[in-house]
């Protein structure tokens, strides 16, 4: 218990050094201008994560600890969130595209690379947000912590990604 609390500790540490890390890109590559896109960009993000994706977790925490102690697997309880996933991710593709001007030019940029970014940053936050709650609901904390670490690790390759492939902001 000790030594998965320690994992937990220690990924959350390194997860924090890899955010100052990105904040740090953000500083260096973008203007004033540029942070506050970023920053509206990421609230944007957020929205339609808690809208689409976040509200769902709970139950495979509590069905899925359920499932885990009478079963050791939790099939049925993950194929029913993605079964609820499934149109939510589909209602945000398709408002991201069909809505993308307005929704550009609220965040302060015309770049439609930005949409791509979006759709890349909502995935793995979708997928990550699955998985944290299936290793939580299966006790698996160190797999849970270093998943974490690779989500972090992942949003700040995306971000490298697009910041270094000449996405103009």
């Amino acid at each position: 218990m000790v030594r998965d609390a320690m994992t937990l500790y220690g990924a959350r540490g390194l997860n924090m050094s890899i955010g100052l890390a990105s904040m740090m890109i953000y500083g260096r590559v973008f203007a004033t201008s540029g942070i506050a896109v970023i920053s509206l960009f990421e609230m944007v993000a957020s929205l339609f994560l808690s809208f689409g994706f976040s509200w769902s977790g709970l139950g495979i925490i509590r069905y899925g600890k359920e499932e885990w102690l009478a079963t050791k697997t939790l099939n049925r309880t993950s194929s029913i969130r993605l079964i609820i996933l499934l149109p939510s991710i589909v209602v945000s593709i398709f408002a991201l595209y069909f809505y993308n001007e307005p929704l550009l030019s609220y965040i302060g940029t015309q770049d439609p690379r930005l949409i791509h970014y979006l759709l890349a940053n909502l995935f793995l936050l979708a997928v990550h947000g699955h998985l944290s709650d299936l290793f939580t609901a299966a006790e698996q904390h160190a797999w849970n912590a270093l998943y974490n670490f690779g989500e972090s690790l992942g949003k700040l390759l995306i971000l490298v990604f697009f910041v270094f492939g000449s996405m103009t902001v």
